[in-house]
């Protein structure tokens, strides 16, 4: 997805994130974003792709809904790296064989909502994979979820003011609220 140009704090979290994923090598790094709907665990994980994919040799993004779209979505990765043939689910397992020749990638499984299906396709060696949930489920296939919440009253009216720059304190106190 585009960089969302209006991206507002979430620093603690992308330092945590940053800090999961890059913490050990030889083996693959999951990080979970969990929290409910509208938080920001989508823009947390494209803001994380954009600020790190210079030190990335991949960066892929997958819309894992679904069983189909998390399948789709790695076959996509297949044409791009150019390895597989036949259908959506042998080109996807070999988008994951390759996965696992390489080391410095980033995958990012977003709205994953069944975790079977996250850990049936599930790359097989070192790299960074990044997981969006609402679900608690997830926490089974990845371990521990990095839970996203709401806005802090900081970040809500530095966001309001990127919009507003004219923004008086008492409306972006009052608006934040």
């Amino acid at each position: 997805p585009a960089r969302n140009l209006f991206f507002t704090g979430r620093d603690n979290l992308l330092t945590t994130l940053h800090s999961r994923l890059t913490a050990g090598s030889g083996r693959m790094a999951v990080a979970a974003l969990y929290g409910f709907g509208g938080v920001g665990k989508t823009q947390l994980a494209v803001e994380y792709a954009w600020r790190y994919a210079a030190d990335l040799d991949a960066v892929w993004w997958v819309d894992a809904e679904t069983p189909t779209s998390l399948t789709s979505g790695l076959a996509g990765l297949a044409t791009a790296l150019d390895v597989g043939a036949g259908t959506e689910p042998e080109r996807a397992s070999a988008a994951l064989a390759e996965l696992g020749r390489r080391r410095n990638w980033l995958l990012i499984y977003d709205n994953a909502i069944n975790p079977t299906a996250v850990a049936g396709l599930l790359p097989p060696r070192s790299g960074r994979l990044i997981g969006t949930c609402r679900d608690e489920s997830l926490r089974q296939v990845v371990g521990d979820l990095l839970g996203v919440t709401e806005f802090t009253r900081d970040e809500s009216i530095a966001l309001l003011r990127h919009h507003i720059p004219d923004l008086s304190d008492t409306a972006a106190n009052q608006l934040a609220e």
